[in-house]
Parts: structure tokens; sequence; C-alpha cells
């Protein structure tokens, strides 16, 4: 990545995601997650993010929850977010991400069966937030998640 950071104007926010960060994820049909996200350097370059928290169901039964992905900017200034290889390695999500007040801003779409999973990525300094609208035969409701950035003092930037 890093004749990536100096080509590519995205290069410097996307190499500033390592670390530890707060999350919230609330669902519009009554789930909600929350918990810690940790980006770690992975060997490509990119990124393993791991979530680990509680999640609560809409009928109120917690548990604990989990899960893993892989997040690569490319030689093209493209974000890319795969599953995990144990997860089947596959394409996620990829999109170009332009600058827009303080922020850099992308959309993309991911197919599950007939439902669509319409993201749209928000990454500031300090805060990522994920914005999913879920829409399908099987599927409607929307997602959205924000992650706030964890400082040495154990507060959110």
């Amino acid at each position: 990545m890093a004749g990536v950071t100096a080509s590519c104007p995205i290069g410097e926010r996307f190499a500033g995601l390592e670390g530890r960060w707060c999350l919230e994820r609330r669902s519009s049909n009554g789930p909600h997650f929350s918990g810690e996200a940790v980006f770690t350097r992975s060997d490509d370059a990119g990124y393993l993010l791991r979530e680990e928290g509680r999640l609560r169901l809409a009928d109120g039964e917690v548990l604990s929850a989990r899960r893993e992905w892989l997040w690569h900017l490319t030689d093209t200034g493209e974000i890319e977010i795969r599953y995990p290889p144990d997860g089947g390695g596959g394409l996620y999500h990829r999109f170009r991400p332009f600058e827009q007040n303080d922020f850099w801003t992308g959309e993309a779409d991911h197919l599950c069966g007939r439902d669509v999973y319409r993201a749209t990525y928000r990454l500031g300094e300090d805060e990522l937030v994920i914005f999913h609208t879920v829409k399908g035969p099987a599927k409607d409701y929307q997602l959205d998640a924000r992650y706030l950035r964890v400082t040495d003092s154990g507060r959110h930037g």
C-alpha cells in the first residue's frame, strides 16, 4: 500500500483505519449490536477488521457475536471489502470513494440471492459510518453502523 498512499488521495485516510473503534449497529427490524471493532494490518497491506460484542435480537435475547472482514485499497484507488477465507473469501463491496465535507464517501451494492445490500460508506478521520438498505423478496430493512475511534485514554475520538 505504500505506493498507493503517495499516488491516491484516499490512501492517507485508509492508512488511518488501523486501531480500535467502538461500534454500534442498529437494524430497523429490531436487532442491535454493540461492541468493538479492530482494524489490524494484514499480509496484503490491507486490514483485517474484527468485530466483537453483544447482539440484542428483536425479541430481547442477547448473544455474543463476532465477525471478520478484509479491507483492501486497490492500486486504482477503490476500496474492496471481502469475506475472510473461512467465509468463502468472496467480494462483498467495491467502491471508489470521493471526498465530501471532510469525509470520504462511496456507494456499493451486493447481491445476496435476490436481495440487494445497497451501502453508503462515510469515512472521517475518527468516524466510519455505513448505511445499508436491504431490499428484496426475503428482506426489507435498514442497517446502520457507526464506528468511533478509541483513543489511548479509552475515549472515543
